[in-house]
């Protein structure tokens, strides 16, 4: 595999350059998707899987969880899904109360995963106005595209602004390799999606071949 070290003062430029060196093409999609957020780490599983509970994610062997935690888990009034279901969301809705809390996918050190309406999925506001819940596993054939906001967490590194985010060095190194894997997952599950870089509510689609291509990035050790 293809590794390129680089100092910590490189990072910034070095992984805003490469994005915008995938960048191929400009989209317009203005319909309405539910919303899945997932950690970088997850979201190559999810392009492998589709979206499973954490009893599918169990008992795939794809997690390794212990009774406890999914004994835990399963109290709906503080974890709403359970372990049988999936939380997703909408955006856009015009039934909220005032000041009613809403889940916010854009969140810049999440993957937004955004996915068909044809989905089964049931509305439950105790915790979020726009949340809702499929009570089934999501096949990966539901994805239609996937949202990055890299080049956001940069700038908020850059600038020292990370206080809410918690953003490290090993953490934005971290992010830019699992795009790597994100990409690689779409390609070899043969799914039609469009990976976006949307920082800056531009819908930039990035081209997957060199994502893929791309060398992984090693933190230089400081002795």
């Amino acid at each position: 595999m293809n590794k390129i070290v680089i100092e910590e003062s490189e990072i910034g430029d070095y992984i805003i350059d490469n994005i915008c060196s995938f960048s191929n093409k400009s989209t317009i999609d203005n319909r309405d998707f539910y919303h899945h957020s997932s950690s970088y780490e997850a979201a190559s599983s999810i392009c492998d899987n589709g979206l499973l509970s954490l009893n599918e994610l169990n008992d795939r062997n794809i997690v390794n969880y212990s009774e406890n935690f999914l004994k835990s888990m399963s109290d709906t009034d503080s974890h709403i899904n359970g372990v049988d279901g999936i939380s997703l969301c909408l955006l856009g809705l015009t039934d909220l109360y005032e000041d009613e809390p809403v889940f916010d996918p854009t969140n810049p050190k999440h993957v937004d995963f955004l996915l068909s309406k044809n989905i089964k999925a049931g509305r439950n506001s105790l915790h979020y106005g726009n949340e809702y819940i499929a009570e089934h596993s999501i096949g990966n054939d539901k994805i239609r595209y996937i949202d990055i906001r890299i080049l956001k967490c940069i700038n908020l590194y850059l600038n020292n602004d990370c206080k809410f985010l918690r953003l490290s060095k090993e953490e934005l190194i971290c992010m830019y390799n699992y795009l790597r894997k994100i990409a690689n997952s779409i390609k070899l599950n043969n799914l039609d999606v469009l990976l976006r870089e949307r920082s800056y509510s531009d819908n930039i689609c990035l081209d997957l071949d060199k994502i893929i291509k791309s060398p992984e990035l090693v933190l230089k050790k400081n002795y």
